[in-house]
């Protein structure tokens, strides 16, 4: 899987069930497999901090996903997919949202869009800064640590 951008290897099913997992849900936003632990815990009667998984329509479902992997860097929001290759080439495509996992979300064509490319970059220019997405940016502390690791610039 060394290269994850693409949908085919983003949009995986996954399935839980158990106490307080609703029977015969699907869930088709977004959802992002780093809010999985929190998810399991929470689940078990643990107090956790951060997001989940939405397991009902009623809960919030991350607006967006931000990755990286051998070929570059993603920014997937909004219908749209923010691909940066690692020297900086870029292209902003249209997501097809599918209406359930029996047939995967297509990676549309390149689409000129500039206002949401310069929007969807700025926010993947954030995340490549940080390490995390904007508003969930580590300890100063934990920062250090990534930085001293090379996991992080600036």
């Amino acid at each position: 899987h060394g290269l994850q951008r693409f949908d085919e290897a983003l949009r995986v099913p996954l399935f839980l069930r158990g106490r307080g997992i609703a029977a015969g849900g699907l869930e088709t936003r977004q959802v992002r497999l780093v809010d999985l632990s929190r998810t399991l815990l929470a689940l078990a009667g643990a107090a956790v901090q951060g997001p989940t998984l939405p397991l009902d329509g009623s809960q919030p479902a991350a607006a967006a996903a931000f990755g990286v992997d051998k070929g570059g860097f993603y920014l997937r929001a909004a219908g749209h997919k923010l691909l940066r290759e690692h020297d900086g080439r870029q292209s902003l495509h249209r997501v097809h949202e599918a209406a359930t996992f029996s047939g995967a979300a297509r990676e549309g064509e390149a689409v000129e869009e500039p206002a949401i490319e310069a929007a969807m970059a700025a926010l993947l220019d954030r995340w490549q800064a940080v390490g995390a997405p904007p508003g969930q940016e580590p300890a100063p502390e934990t920062l250090e640590a990534l930085k001293a690791l090379g996991y992080v610039e600036r």
